[in-house]
């Protein structure tokens, strides 16, 4: 079942994605109603802009008020669907260590060992360590990698990540399959929100500011790092670190004393 997204309305037509699979059951119909919802709100969007730029009753202060009215709803409505992602996209990552039995340091001379070979990785030339960590010709590296914090191995995210599914791979092909066709729907889904916000941020009001677009995604960092992608991860961390303190906004008693 290769089913695609677009959005339509009168002349206009933004693509939202597609989700390549026969599966269609759990996460999968998920997804499927995520996108779903996706193209839904912009279409919505659209037709509300319309009727407002189309209502002679109203000022062009008004129209423009009516279209801002509209963008915000939609953003809300697109953080509530990245919040829903983020949670699907931690349950896969928490299903993919469970099938791939994640290796554990049991002992102290075992840490010793791994910590050894975690300072041999930072040395390694970068195209060698890649090269046996996706082989699994080195079952201490590949301890060392999927075990230790990566502060340790030097490795990144997108490298511990390949070495997880290759060992994946190698241990169970056919959950595999199934992991690697939910991380292509999930990828659609993500370019399906990043296109809805780009289409729809633009008719928000000029002074919307960072903070006020970071509130829509209630908190969830991974959510809005899915969707805000031109922001830099550290600057949306820190804004809804404040936005989950409910004391970020107030004064504390030795500044009000100055």
């Amino acid at each position: 079942m290769n089913t695609r997204f677009i959005a339509e309305h009168g002349n206009r037509r933004l693509a939202l994605g597609a989700i390549r699979t026969w599966r269609d059951q759990g996460q999968f119909a998920e997804l499927r109603t995520i996108l779903k919802g996706v193209k839904t709100e912009v279409q919505s969007h659209w037709q509300r802009a319309d009727m407002a730029a189309a209502n002679k009753e109203l000022s062009d202060t008004g129209r423009k008020a009516r279209k801002a009215d509209s963008a915000r709803d939609t953003a809300q409505a697109i953080g509530r669907m990245a919040q829903q992602l983020a949670q699907i996209k931690r349950a896969a990552q928490a299903r993919t260590a469970e099938v791939a039995k994640l290796p554990r340091i049991s002992d102290p001379v075992q840490a010793v060992v791994m910590v050894a070979v975690a300072e041999r990785m930072r040395t390694m030339p970068a195209s060698e360590l890649s090269a046996r960590l996706l082989a699994g010709v080195d079952p201490d590296l590949e301890t060392a990698a999927l075990a230790l914090p990566q502060v340790l191995t030097g490795i990144s995210d997108g490298l511990r990540n390949a070495t997880l599914k290759a060992r994946l791979q190698r241990e169970n092909p056919e959950a595999m399959s199934e992991l690697a066709d939910l991380d292509d729907a999930v990828s659609s889904v993500e370019y399906g929100l990043q296109e809805a916000w780009r289409e729809v941020s633009g008719d928000l009001p000029a002074e919307t500011g960072l903070e006020e677009q970071t509130a829509v995604f209630g908190g969830d960092v991974q959510a809005a790092q899915t969707v805000l992608m031109r922001v830099n991860d550290r600057t949306i961390e820190r804004l809804i670190e404040r936005e989950n303190d409910p004391d970020a906004h107030k004064i504390r008693p030795e500044l009000a004393a100055e």
